[in-house]
């Protein structure tokens, strides 16, 4: 069957259904993991979905590559595996029925192929993406060879594996499909594959006995009649010329009953790919659809405006669309009854109709989902600022407006660390140079914390306050905050300081007992701990030297009692922590049975199990201690260096205040001396004493001189 339509085609798009389809492989081959990853890597979203869109070529082949990166896969496996898919997944949604009364047999259904995807691109999806073509040949031995042209490269295994499937689930007939030839010719790619049954009783073409009817000489429809009833019909012959043609067609094309024409001087093939207007090419695809384009336009009047009139016996040439009907000033019930064509018009306009409807619901709904996580975003965030020193569970209770009361647990363990040589770091660095620092250390606490499940109480400036067995009583709380104290205490020896280029030291002090936690406040909500616990661990930490780990017997014994690690301590003596109890206190020094990666859970290639304690000599170094005490030493140098030069510069700035003050009483002086001389009603007596008292009076010292 040949159908005459003058359309152009692009070719760098695929349809939105095949990114669809690997989707819901990955969802039963893949892991949630992987699929996560393969989102962050090509940055998916549902705007990628979208089963009528057209895509780029390079983003299908580019998710296609990384699934089969992901799943272990090479290129051709997975486009084997996507192909078998692709039909469990049609066959599953909706097309078994139309695929069922496609053929009855393998060869049928791969002859007819090309027709089907012609038929759902134009139907279903109303795209103009180009698809492949298929045809096949019978060989002797009942194998098919079977030619697949494709404007795209490097799917013949995706080919492979949707026929494979077919064969399968459509005649229950297992394939051994082999790729013996592929060639490239003019940016189409032509790969042919021999297809033979797996079981040898299993018959890929059946043959059916055509019955014989003994027709009528007598011809009731004349060549005259024929040419009207059907106005665009071709009729040639072996060697491609024109029998005969309808009067449509003869009228617009100015073909001549009397010169012969060939057909390709006419028309020119567009589909099936890579195959030339000859009478072999068409007896090769008897059961596909040919789309012929004229080479040369019609002769004919084209309506001008909508006040235009047709003439009689004028023929309009009308494409299936309401589109084409308006703009020709014609309905639906200008058509006959009988003619097929009002059906495909409103199928097209219905399926039209609803894709618009569809894809604007799928764009809605899309932009619901967005706004939707991105509000989930914005709440995860306000809930981590808001609950930021709160345990989740309490956080849960305060959102749900349950009541939250106080309770008192047993036993706990308190840490309490910071920063002791913090004054030098902070005269030392800028201040944005600071913030860096405290935010990386602050990041280090609170990966070790989760890991450890413990929690943060506060912080303050350098000093971090975190507690483990509240609100969730643990028996191995003590173990556990010597963990974190370790993991801490080297983690942050990880970080230099600016300048000096020294290690970051902490000191921490750890203490196990009863406390009381509960919430306070209402605007400013914050989960508190209080008892004597929190009030010996802030004494034991003053006594703390740095880059040490100050423990008290109590959380020494609860850590031997209940942790399975083995913990080696060093005795430090006894802390007077009030006026009437002291405590006996310890420095922890390792754990014997963990390295400083697996407490810090960080994979190392370190597999020398002699070797598994080397983290810790660089943990306990006395080096960096006595950089440290060097450094400060230089600070308090400079600190007392400066202090003299202000207290220099105050001095200089009262002595020469005084000797302005001087100046000021000799300039005086000298005023007066000069106006008692002038005076000429004074006895000289008086005068000469007068005068000799103010000469003994104004004598200048040797100070003012030097002044």
């Amino acid at each position: 069957m040949i159908q005459l339509k003058s359309v152009f085609y692009k070719f760098s798009n695929m349809l939105g259904h095949v990114h669809i389809v690997l989707r819901d492989l990955l969802s039963i081959r893949a892991t949630k993991k992987v699929w996560k990853n393969i989102q962050e890597k090509l940055q998916l979203n549902d705007d990628f979905f979208i089963y009528n869109k057209a895509y780029p070529d390079e983003n299908t082949y580019e998710f296609i590559d990384t699934a089969g990166e992901e799943l272990g896969m090479t290129h051709n496996e997975i486009l084997e595996t996507l192909g078998e898919h692709f039909m469990e997944y049609v066959w599953k949604n909706g097309w078994k029925e139309l695929l069922n009364s496609i053929a009855y047999d393998v060869f049928g259904f791969l002859n007819a192929v090309t027709s089907l995807h012609m038929f759902i691109d134009s139907l279903a999806f109303q795209n103009k993406v180009k698809g492949p073509s298929f045809y096949c040949e019978s060989n002797k031995d009942g194998t098919i060879k079977m030619h697949y042209y494709s404007l795209r490269p490097n799917l013949e295994y995706l080919v492979k594996g949707i026929i494979c499937k077919t064969s399968t689930l459509l005649y229950n007939i297992p394939l051994h499909v082999q790729l013996t030839d592929k060639s490239h010719d003019k940016n189409l790619n032509h790969c042919i594959f021999i297809i033979q049954p797996l079981e040898k009783n299993k018959k890929l073409q059946i043959t059916y006995n055509t019955p014989v009817k003994t027709l009528r000489n007598e011809i009731l429809l004349t060549l005259r009649d024929f040419v009207k009833i059907f106005p665009t019909h071709v009729c040639f012959n072996r060697n491609m010329f024109i029998e005969h043609c309808g009067i449509f067609l003869t009228q617009q094309l100015h073909i001549s009953p009397t010169s012969p024409t060939k057909i390709n001087d006419i028309f020119q093939i567009v589909t099936p790919l890579n195959t030339g207007l000859t009478f072999k090419g068409i007896m090769l695809h008897m059961n596909t659809i040919f789309i012929l384009q004229f080479k040369k336009p019609f002769h004919r009047h084209i309506i001008a405006s909508s006040n235009s009139q047709t003439k009689n016996q004028q023929h309009i040439f009308l494409k299936d669309t309401v589109k084409s009907l308006l703009t020709n000033q014609i309905y639906l019930n200008d058509y006959p009854l009988y003619d097929t064509q009002r059906n495909v018009i409103l199928l097209n306009q219905s399926r039209a109709c609803q894709q618009i409807l569809n894809t604007k619901l799928k764009q809605t709904v899309n932009n619901l989902k967005q706004i939707a996580h991105e509000l989930e975003n914005v709440k995860i965030k306000t809930d981590n600022i808001l609950y930021d020193t709160i345990p989740t569970q309490i956080a849960t209770s305060i959102k749900d407006k349950l009541p939250i009361e106080a309770k008192e647990f047993t036993e706990a363990s308190c840490l309490i660390c910071d920063i002791p040589y913090f004054n030098i770091i902070n005269n030392i660095c800028s201040p944005k140079e600071v913030i860096g620092l405290m935010t990386d250390i602050f990041n280090t606490y609170e990966s070790l914390i989760l890991l450890y499940n413990s929690h943060k109480v506060v912080s303050f400036m350098d000093t971090y306050f975190i507690v483990c067995g509240v609100p969730d009583e643990q028996v191995n709380h003590a173990g556990n905050i010597m963990n974190l104290a370790l993991g801490l205490l080297w983690q942050v020896k990880q970080f230099y300081v600016p300048v000096i280029n020294l290690p970051i030291l902490l000191r921490i002090s750890i203490h196990s007992g009863p406390v009381v936690a509960g919430i306070i406040g209402s605007k400013r909500i914050r989960y508190c701990i209080l008892g004597n616990t929190v009030n010996t661990t802030k004494t034991l930490l003053s006594h703390c030297e740095p880059g040490k780990i100050i423990v008290s017997n109590a959380a020494k014994l609860s850590a031997m009692k209940y942790s399975d690690d083995n913990f080696e301590f060093q005795i430090k003596g006894y802390i007077q922590i009030c006026d009437k109890n002291a405590t006996c206190t310890f420095y922890l020094e390792k754990n014997l049975n963990k390295s400083i990666d697996e407490i810090t859970n960080i994979e190392s290639n370190n597999l020398d199990s002699n070797k598994i304690h080397d983290g810790y000599s660089r943990l306990n170094s006395i080096a960096d201690i006595k950089a440290w005490r060097s450094a400060e030493i230089n600070s308090k140098k400079q600190e007392s260096i400066v202090e003299t030069l202000k207290q220099f510069q105050i001095s200089n700035t009262l002595t020469s205040s005084a000797i302005q003050k001087i100046h000021a009483l000799k300039k005086t002086l000298k005023e007066k001396v000069t106006n008692s001389n002038s005076s000429s009603a004074i006895d000289s007596d008086v005068i000469t004493t007068s005068i000799n008292n103010e000469n003994t009076s104004t004598k200048e010292s040797k100070i003012c001189n030097i002044m």
